[in-house]
Formats: structure tokens, C-alpha cells, sequence
């Protein structure tokens, strides 16, 4: 485990396919935050951790009450880390499974959206938006975070991020921009207004790469 100047580590609270993530606090301030730490156990696969680096480059740039913020991130021992803004709050996915409120729904994907808008004016896309990487705040804001799949505007994307939730120019391989962005979070109000996902796409995104302008099931269109 790698050591962070000025960094406790308390507790580990979640473990992805290429990070595990540490709830800890802060010397200065006593402050709460969340370490990123790669895996050490896998292989990793070829350009992961390098993309890691350059969605966090791009994260670091962002200021917004509605993105949480990333204080500092690299390598150590050629290990990735980041440090960012800790939530305790549940993110969007776990709130839409308890109940939330239309008003509440409509500001909380307002919030993202504005959080959204200075990505993109930092000519940035974050490319993986869905619920589970929306969290909610304390005094039911909410804030966009898991920048490791965020990339420079209009350049080539590869085929990651969360099926059901890719644009289409992501699934093929066309450079992206903030359309591809607004795509996915139209798929987030989609599923929080109707408990599913729009085009079929429950478990593979590739089939909506293939039409023009994706058609929404017979059952969502208007006569």
C-alpha cells in the first residue's frame, strides 16, 4: 500500500476493476477525502493507467460545485493514485431505488448538467456519465465524479465506459465532444423517469452505433 504525505488511510469502501478506493482524512484539517490506489493484484491492461493520468489531468482543471474536486493525483512506485472530495451520501443509482422526488430529480440533473457545461468549457468530455457516478451530497446536491474515462475534445475514444450509457460515436470510435456527454445524461433522466434503459441497451451498447439517429422502442414513441 502506498503512503500519501499527509494522508491517514481509514478504510478501504469500494474496489473496481482497476482501483481500489480508501476513505481517509486529511492532517491539515482533519478533512475527509478519498485516495484512488491501482490495483497491484491484476494485469493491467494495455494504456489503462496512462488513460487514468490523462482523465485526471483533465479532472484537475475543473472547479465546480457540482463536479467533486481532485486535489492531486500520479504515480507512485508506478502505482496510480488520486485524491479527491469524499461524499458520504448515496450516489443517484441508490436514490432512484428508494424514491426521489421529480422536483429533486430535475435540480439534481440540472446541477450535473451546469457541472457538465464547465467540462466542456475546459475542453473536456467525461465520458462515462450514469447514475452510479452521480453522488448526493448532504444537502441534496449532486456532484459528477470518476473522471478515469474523460478525454480532450473531438479526440478518438475507444470503446470505454458503461454500455447502455455510451453514445454512439463512442461505441464506434469517433471522436467525441460535449454532444456525447449530453447523450449519456439524456440516458440517466430516461432511466430515472421510466426504470429502464432507452434502446435496448440493458446489457450491450454496440447496437445503437449502427443507426443514424437510434430509435427508442415502439413503446416510447408517440403516434
Amino acid at each position: 500500500m502506498i503512503k500519501i504525505p499527509g494522508l491517514v488511510v481509514r478504510d478501504r469502501i469500494a474496489r473496481s476493476t482497476l482501483l481500489d478506493v480508501y476513505r481517509c482524512t486529511r492532517n491539515s484539517d482533519n478533512r475527509s477525502l478519498v485516495l484512488k490506489v491501482g490495483r497491484t493484484d491484476i494485469t493491467w491492461p494495455a494504456g489503462a493507467q496512462e488513460r487514468l493520468l490523462v482523465g485526471s489531468e483533465l479532472h484537475a482543471r475543473i472547479k465546480h460545485p457540482n463536479v467533486v474536486p481532485l486535489f492531486h493525483y500520479g504515480l507512485q512506485e508506478g502505482v496510480f493514485y488520486a485524491v479527491e472530495g469524499y461524499i458520504s451520501g448515496p450516489d443517484l443509482a441508490t436514490e432512484l431505488t428508494s424514491g426521489i422526488s421529480l422536483p429533486t430529480l430535475t435540480a439534481q440533473l440540472l446541477g450535473i448538467a451546469e457541472g457538465l457545461a464547465e467540462v466542456h468549457a475546459n475542453d473536456a468530455v467525461h465520458g462515462d456519465v450514469k447514475p452510479e457516478h452521480i453522488k448526493i451530497r448532504g444537502n441534496g446536491t449532486a456532484q459528477l465524479l470518476d473522471f478515469g474515462f474523460a478525454s480532450p475534445t473531438s479526440t478518438h475514444h475507444a470503446t470505454w465506459g458503461s454500455p447502455g450509457y455510451l453514445s454512439p460515436e463512442q461505441v464506434a470510435g469517433q471522436p467525441v465532444d460535449a454532444r456525447s456527454d449530453i447523450f449519456s445524461l439524456g440516458v440517466v433522466l430516461f432511466k430515472a423517469l421510466t426504470g429502464y434503459l432507452p434502446y435496448g441497451a440493458q446489457q450491450n451498447g454496440t447496437a445503437i452505433a449502427y443507426d443514424r439517429i437510434p430509435r427508442l422502442p415502439d413503446q416510447d414513441r408517440k403516434s
